[in-house]
């Protein structure tokens, strides 16, 4: 599984820089991607996003929690129309499959870190570019290192997961 790392840059040669740095680290240029201001021109060969362009992470996200409240609604209005019109074993089932739907999401939720890039909108508006670099996990704190010693003009947006 690879993580997705965030990087603020003040403009674009420095991402420019960058971008061609982790080339020559054997990064894939597909993993390499910029959000920029729509009128900001950054390069041919890059994965560009506008400000415009909608998050899709955040819609699956959107998405996904909506069909599990849903899911959890209809699990609980079974669970309490099983007390009400028949009071037994079967009343275990909804209840259990209450409590271990509960608990998958308390652990996925509080162990899953998550960024999207919507949360720079601001600065993205003032003209810096966001970089996000997919690199695997065990690769992760190098390319990190790497970044944070050879720009310390980028600023650390966050971690996310990445497919």
């Amino acid at each position: 599984m690879k993580r997705r790392l965030y990087y603020l840059f003040p403009d674009a040669p420095h991402a420019k820089t960058l971008q061609q740095e982790l080339s020559a680290l054997a990064i894939p240029q597909l993993s390499v991607h910029a959000v920029v201001k729509n009128e900001t021109k950054f390069s041919e060969k890059t994965d560009i996003h506008a400000l415009a362009e909608s998050d899709r992470d955040y819609f699956l996200e959107w998405v996904l929690w909506r069909i599990n409240l849903a899911v959890f609604l209809l699990a609980l209005l079974t669970f309490i129309g099983m007390l009400v019109l028949s009071p037994s074993v079967y009343v275990v089932l909804p209840l259990l499959l209450m409590v271990i739907s509960i608990v998958a999401g308390a652990v996925f939720s509080l162990r899953m870190p998550n960024v999207h890039w919507g949360e720079f909108a601001p600065a993205i508006r003032h003209g810096e570019i966001l970089m996000m670099v997919d690199v695997p996990q065990t690769e992760m704190a190098k390319v990190d290192h790497y970044i944070h010693r050879s720009h310390p003009e980028a600023v650390s947006g966050g971690v996310c997961w990445a497919a």
